[in-house]
């Protein structure tokens, strides 16, 4: 089985990583000469702890976040909140959650908010559409809808897995996301 890791994470978690050092280089250099602001001795310790908070951040979400895929079925694993409370948020404490496709079961897939008109998990801290919304679903044929977050994956990643699916049953995805990916 070929699986996929959450490579669009990682650089985004590099980004982070990047501007931790940059401001404890920048504190240090600002600290070594002789005129410096009062309270520049806690510029490398807030540089410090977003290099902390982004690499923990990075190894959590690529730890839990993979999809597995081969032999007529995908195995989706995925961290999420459950929903709902009165203002429409997510709440609870993040899951790990495992779902398996089995590809001669799969009815369409795309996009939930063009498939569903809204998200089946927030992954996010509220509800609807972020503008870097990329919440996927796939629909099987006992009405069984099983989202992934595809933020977390390089476009290279998720054009392998739609050709995998295509490839294995002849579906395309439905709506932008072909267009996107271009199948």
């Amino acid at each position: 089985m070929r699986c996929l890791y959450a490579k669009g994470y990682i650089r985004f978690a590099l980004t982070g990583v990047c501007i931790g050092v940059s401001i404890i280089i920048y504190a240090l250099w600002k600290l070594s000469r002789p005129t410096y602001m009062e309270g520049m001795q806690l510029l490398p310790f807030l540089g410090f702890i977003i290099v902390i908070v982004f690499s923990a951040r990075c190894v959590q979400t690529v730890r839990e976040n993979k999809i597995e895929f081969g032999d007529g079925t995908v195995i989706i694993h995925r961290a999420s909140k459950d929903l709902k409370n009165e203002y429409w948020a997510p709440e609870g404490k993040w899951k790990v959650r495992e779902n398996t496709v089995r590809l001669n079961s799969l009815k369409e897939y795309g996009y939930s908010f063009e498939l569903l008109k809204s998200n089946l998990e927030f992954h996010h801290s509220r509800a609807g559409g972020l503008g870097i919304d990329q919440e996927a679903v796939f629909i099987l044929n006992e009405d069984e809808k099983i989202p992934v977050e595809l933020m977390y994956y390089t476009k290279q990643q998720v054009k392998e897995l739609c050709t995998y699916i295509y490839n294995e049953t002849g579906l395309k995805p439905f709506g932008k996301l072909e267009k996107y990916l271009k199948i």
